[in-house]
């Protein structure tokens, strides 16, 4: 049997970033910081799974899939692993209007579609509303900021770039 991959959205970064925050607000996942991503796969009606391999996510039907992450991987990049594989699952698999059966992504997964899950994942992650006022408490320390949303401080600085915020003058990492 052969399963298919993503197709990409081909939704604007802004589009994809509005859709984030009305599942986001859907779900009630920022209500509480930093977000409690394997709350919202539960509510989605999703299972996580440690194992010795890569991050997978197996999409067997609409509220039916599985996460897979690595025995060996922080809360930090768990928490990612996690947004991004719901952003596969909104972005390429319920809104296409597949759902059809089985669908996997893995590591195999490259080009428009996983920058669409990464996309997804940090304005899920990190809001923009409550980023630029993180941002603007801490001064654009990276490390505090990464602190209030529980991801590493690169990708605060990915999320400071998109949203055109500026890095605080000790900061010269891109």
């Amino acid at each position: 049997m052969t399963v298919p991959g993503p197709i990409p959205s081909n939704l604007s970064w802004s589009a994809i970033a509005e859709y984030t925050r009305r599942i986001a607000a859907e779900h009630g996942v920022h209500q509480k910081l930093p977000v409690d991503m394997r709350r919202l796969v539960d509510l989605l009606g999703g299972s996580v799974h440690v194992l010795d391999g890569p991050v997978a996510l197996w999409v067997r039907g609409k509220g039916d899939f599985t996460v897979y992450v690595p025995v060996h991987t922080s809360t930090t990049q768990d928490r990612i692993a996690f947004a991004h594989a719901v952003g596969h699952y909104f972005l390429h698999y319920r809104a296409t209007g597949y759902e059809a059966g089985d669908m996997f992504f893995g590591r195999a997964c490259r080009g428009r579609p996983a920058v669409e899950a990464n996309v997804f994942a940090s304005a899920l992650l990190m809001p923009r509303e409550e980023f630029t006022a993180a941002w603007s408490k801490h001064r654009g320390e990276v490390w505090a900021v990464a602190g209030v949303f529980g991801v590493s401080p690169a990708a605060v600085r990915t999320r400071a770039q998109a949203l055109n915020c500026d890095l605080a003058p000790g900061d010269v990492t891109r």
